[in-house]
């Protein structure tokens, strides 16, 4: 899984002077967060929390790809639109911006690329419903969810949606990964993030 995912970071990783700042984002902050869920996927596995499959730490890998396919089909107007939207929107998630003001998000856009990739369907599952409701007999999807809040609290983010907190919540009961284990994989995880860092570079 995780060479899979490393034959796939060449065209994951975000082009030389992409600007992804209506998505609050530096290139630099992008793949860290890409590469750090990568992280939180391996060390699920590693506990044998769920049956992932093979395609976890690509999916990982891959799960925002979407805001690099978007934003380079963004005029000036609708990064400017996003930008003020989520200024003005505070305790709505950011996938609530990209539905508003594009009529789609980066979730279902990334399922898109990887469909058309032909990467196996349990990886476009997982990347287009990061951002959904909890799945509960489907352990990749529920992991995909948690890989992605975990790298985000790792890397200190602390503004959380409602809908957000539930559906994380959710995709623990589904997994059956109490606080504490939440915890402990975030704090292995994060031991973890250097050294794919350098295994991606």
């Amino acid at each position: 899984g995780t060479i899979m995912a490393y034959a796939l970071s060449v065209s994951a990783r975000p082009p030389s002077g992409i600007d992804l700042s209506p998505f609050g984002l530096t290139t630099e902050e992008y793949w860290r967060h890409c590469i750090a869920s990568v992280a939180v996927a391996e060390e699920l596995k590693s506990r044998g929390l769920g049956r992932f499959g093979s395609g976890f730490s690509a999916a990982a890998l891959l799960h925002d790809i979407g805001k690099l396919i978007l934003i380079q089909h963004m005029t000036e107007q609708r990064m400017q639109q996003i930008v003020t939207f989520r200024t003005n929107h505070p305790g709505h998630r950011s996938i609530d911006a990209e539905n508003t003001i594009l009529g789609v998000n980066h979730a279902t856009a990334g399922a898109l690329v990887a469909e058309n990739w032909n990467l196996p369907q349990e990886i476009v599952t997982a990347i287009g419903t990061h951002h959904d409701p909890s799945q509960w007999d489907n352990d990749l999807c529920n992991g995909k969810i948690l890989a992605n809040q975990i790298a985000l609290d790792n890397a200190g983010h602390t503004e959380f949606a409602l809908d957000d907190s539930e559906i994380v919540a959710d995709a623990m009961l589904g997994l059956s990964v109490e606080d504490e284990v939440y915890q402990a994989v975030a704090k292995a995880s994060d031991e973890r993030l250097d050294v794919l860092i350098e295994f991606f570079k």
